[in-house]
């Protein structure tokens, strides 16, 4: 008899819990939460860093959706993972990531996440994994002609400048004159102080809108002609008026400029740098001049006097024409082993030092290209795979 009013008990709270977090999806007999959504949000903020003007509860809801629909279907194909596989999984992706055994598990407790999203999301994975494995599809071809392709087209690209962008897109949807009037409106309140990732979220009606308007990396050609004949006349940084497109008015900013390459051989540097309080730093300058004498008692006094969090210390080997334009022009013309700086950033003083050099094809060998385009066709077997699974079930979003 306790058992039974232990069992009501029990009944009843998960029955609160569900109407408390309202039903929000159904795939056959699961269903997905508002709760749901929302933990998958804070461990898409706090665990993996995604800023939270990138992030779409609509995009969110249809991940969560999806991996229902993997696993469900993964498991009436009667595959099934047992603890120790999930351990193994787990393990893998440690690995995977460069990241020390548990360092999982220690993540979800230091970071104050849901462990039943963060599974829900990797056995989703593992389960569709196993499940395209027993289709026993066959591994697609890819022809010579194929990579040659490819080749003729990064030659292209280098050859062409690249324009970093995002976009505010205003469509016309039949008053260009109120669209107008709402794009040149949008200018002057960033030139008062509103920042473009608030107003694109808020007012853009693109495709990008969830991505704060984030275009990308743009070639010549691939936007529309009026905004082609925009481009060449803007800088790094700068904010276009609005451009009249055929159905919209087009905010456009500028985020990062690539100029053409004559050649696939390219430069790559090797820097450090420290990046210190602007207020007081001058107290370790004797120090600091010492630790210059070399890039490697510069780099390591980097690492442990810099500011928490801001990498100082080695950076990433970079492509010296692809470079940030500020490091470009600190760097440029500088010998191996002087020391720039201070140079004032804000709040911050930066110290730079170029540690190394040395030039390689940016052209991808023919190899690499071929697992590329073998990995590509590869997804678009598996999202068919998902679409005609998805058909086959119960699926409602309310």
């Amino acid at each position: 008899m306790l058992k039974k009013v232990f069992l009501l008990f029990f009944s009843v709270l998960y029955a609160f819990g569900v109407s408390a977090a309202q039903i929000v999806a159904t795939v056959d007999d699961e269903i997905i939460t508002s709760q749901d959504v929302q933990d998958r949000i804070d461990l898409m903020k706090k665990m993996f860093n995604v800023p939270e003007q990138k992030i779409s509860e609509k995009n969110v809801l249809n991940a969560l959706v999806d991996e229902k629909v993997q696993m469900i279907t993964a498991q009436k194909a009667g595959i099934s993972l047992t603890a120790d596989e999930v351990k193994e999984h787990i393990a893998f992706l440690e690995t995977q990531n460069q990241m020390p055994a548990g360092a999982f598990e220690q993540m979800i407790a230091e970071k104050g996440v849901s462990e039943d999203s963060l599974m829900s999301q990797l056995l989703s994975g593992l389960f569709w994994m196993r499940y395209m494995q027993q289709q026993d599809l066959k591994r697609p071809k890819v022809s010579k002609k194929e990579v040659d392709k490819q080749i003729k087209k990064f030659m292209q690209e280098f050859k062409e400048p690249g324009y970093l962008l995002a976009e505010i897109r205003i469509p016309f949807d039949g008053n260009p004159d109120a669209a107008e009037q709402l794009a040149d409106s949008l200018f002057d309140r960033m030139f008062k102080g509103e920042t473009f990732t608030d107003l694109a979220l808020k007012y853009s009606k693109g495709k990008t809108a969830d991505q704060m308007g984030d275009l990308g990396w743009v070639k010549p050609g691939e936007m529309e002609k009026e905004i082609d004949d925009v481009l060449p006349q803007m800088k790094p940084g700068q904010l276009s008026k609005p451009i009249k497109c055929k159905d919209s008015y087009v905010l456009l900013l500028m985020r990062d400029y690539q100029a053409p390459l004559d050649s696939d051989e390219q430069e790559v540097i090797q820097a450090s740098q420290l990046v210190l309080p602007k207020d007081g730093y001058e107290k370790i300058m004797p120090s600091l001049k010492e630790a210059s004498k070399s890039c490697m008692t510069f780099t390591q006094f980097a690492a442990t006097h810099g500011v928490k969090d801001s990498r100082s210390g080695a950076l990433p080997e970079m492509i010296s024409s692809r470079m940030p334009l500020e490091l470009k022009q600190v760097l440029e013309g500088k010998k191996m082993g002087e020391l720039v700086g201070p140079i004032e950033m804000g709040p911050y003083a930066l110290f730079v030092m170029k540690c190394g050099s040395r030039f390689i094809s940016i052209l991808p060998s023919r190899e690499d290209i071929e697992r590329e385009l073998e990995a590509h066709k590869m997804e678009e077997i598996a999202e068919k795979a998902l679409k005609d699974a998805r058909k086959k079930l119960f699926v409602e979003i309310k």
